[in-house]
């Protein structure tokens, strides 16, 4: 009886586990999917019921077979491969297949493509200007060389090599030189190594044209470097135009600020250069190398110039201590002194006021620690760090006193820690 029971138990598990359904079901590459060659990529499978532990993987075309991927593998559900450099580009799938060749699944249908590169920007009909700075953009996919060439082309026609060799990490800032003739170009990316590239949409380059009338700026005209906090004549050629003008200034390609909201065009005006107004408020000149200047008839407001090329601002104070380059930290109870440099060519251009005023500011907790009034002809200032002072990082800030003031020194940060006691 004992026996009879025993073998009625063996039958019952060996048909349940046999009349299991037994499947495997890929779930990558999916369809539509694009794989490149040269990438490693993971082959995924689901698989349900008792079916042999490994199995082996074949690549196919329709229902040819390309490729064995793997004799044996774990039936753990993931297999990764880099797909080979000699295979052709086409539609293929992936066939996961237990060794015993009882339970297998193919695919979808998904593409096998050789590396790309897709140049974005500039795109078609874009007009791009002498002496701007523009991004090429573009887009990678797959393994490929790791730097890339630009060059420009007129129609099949290599004009210019723009950078022989870069990082390949999608972008670059391109000046467009001042004597490139208009016309219609393409950009060109291709890898150093020559196996991989792309020709952007045709885009347009040409100067940009002066404005009627014979307006056109003089100084700052491009290449200057002009001194923040100092006072400048702005010149210009005032062509035929009637009416007042207003002397604006662009940072890149945006607008900054208003200089003069108006004047009388009468070809020059003076100015300070430590604040411009934009939307009723004062903003600050930052030091900067990408600065132009636009002078615009109010009364006809299509007729405007901008300087040709870009100039600089820079402060008219830098700084020794603390150093440009290096954070140095100071304790409570230090005793410290700062020093700076004046351009000293420039200072007796330094209107109003003959003092400084010198901060020194947390930007963490936007609060002043500390105002003191200076001579002008001053080039160091000695403090003592208070204890009751905060932990952070700080900076000092050097203010012309004068009427319409402005910043015209800012050292680097420093950190200020705790001296505690033992």
């Amino acid at each position: 009886m004992r026996k009879k029971f025993f073998m009625i138990g063996f039958l019952f598990i060996f048909f349940a586990a046999f009349s299991y359904p037994q499947s495997i079901n890929i779930m990558s590459p999916r369809s539509g999917q694009t794989w490149y060659k040269g990438s490693r990529y993971t082959i995924t499978w689901n698989h349900s019921g008792n079916m042999n532990a490994n199995v082996k993987i074949r690549l196919y075309q329709g229902n040819r077979k390309i490729l064995g991927i793997t004799d044996s593998a774990p039936n753990n559900g993931s297999f990764s491969w880099q797909i080979p450099d000699n295979i052709a580009p086409g539609e293929y799938k992936i066939r996961v297949k237990t060794v015993d060749n009882q339970v297998f699944d193919d695919s979808d249908n998904f593409r096998i493509s050789n590396p790309e590169i897709n140049v974005t920007k500039p795109r078609r009909g874009e007009v791009w200007h002498n002496g701007e700075t523009h991004l090429i953009k573009w887009e990678r996919q797959g393994n490929m060389n790791a730097n890339v060439k630009i060059r420009l082309y007129q129609g099949d026609r290599k004009i210019l090599g723009i950078i022989d060799s870069m990082p390949n990490n999608r972008q670059y800032p391109w000046r467009i030189p001042w004597g490139l003739p208009e016309g219609i170009y393409r950009i060109r990316v291709k890898t150093v190594d020559n196996k991989v590239y792309d020709d952007s949409d045709d885009f347009k380059i040409e100067r940009k044209r002066r404005s009627l009338g014979g307006l056109t700026v003089k100084f700052p005209n491009g290449g200057e470097r002009l001194l923040i906090g100092t006072y400048y004549e702005v010149l210009w050629n005032p062509g035929n135009i009637n009416g007042n003008v207003s002397i604006e200034l662009y940072k890149g390609d945006n607008y900054y600020g208003s200089l003069i909201q108006t004047t009388q065009n009468t070809g020059k005006r003076s100015v300070f250069t430590s604040f411009v107004f934009n939307n009723g408020r004062s903003r600050e000149i930052k030091e900067g190398d990408d600065y132009k200047i636009k002078i615009k008839s109010l009364f006809y407001p299509n007729i405007y110039d901008f300087s040709d090329d870009n100039f600089s601002f820079e402060f008219p104070v830098y700084f020794d201590f603390p150093p440009p380059k290096r954070v140095v930290t100071l304790y409570t109870g230090d005793k410290v002194t700062f020093k700076w440099r004046i351009r000293r060519d420039n200072m007796p251009r330094l209107s109003g006021g003959v003092d400084f005023r010198v901060d020194i500011v947390s930007p963490i907790y936007k609060t002043v620690f500390l105002k003191r009034q200076l001579y002008i002809t001053t080039t160091s200032f000695t403090w003592r760090v208070p204890n009751n002072i905060r932990e952070g990082y700080y900076k000092v800030i050097l203010y012309l006193w004068a009427a319409g003031g402005g910043v015209v020194g800012e050292s680097n940060k420093f950190q200020i820690k705790k001296r505690w006691k033992k």
